[in-house]
């Protein structure tokens, strides 16, 4: 299973103002929020990507940064999360 091109873009827009903002503007992105789609998967993807950019461009910290998951959670879903990969952090619905 691949990331579809939109969410690709999507992504990759996210790295690069986060980027940008921390070279040029004083700010420094801390993570980032995932609302639907698999979670879990897109967690893993993210978290290979953050840490790809971090070896390529040198931007120390960014593949440490925080996952976040919100949408309908429960305790059901927060635990399959749990079992199945430990990148994400939940959240319940907004902030």
């Amino acid at each position: 299973m691949f990331l579809s091109v939109a969410k690709q873009v999507l992504l990759i827009s996210i790295v690069a103002i986060g980027i940008y903002k921390s070279l040029h503007c004083r700010y420094k992105a801390v993570g980032i929020r995932l609302d639907s789609g698999d979670l879990a998967y897109l967690s893993v993807e993210t978290r290979k990507f953050f840490h790809a950019i971090e070896e390529d461009f040198g931007v120390v910290g960014f593949g440490k940064m925080s996952i976040t998951a919100s949408n309908d959670l429960n305790e059901e879903t927060i635990d399959a999360l749990n079992k199945q990969v430990i990148y994400v952090v939940p959240i319940q619905n907004g902030w």
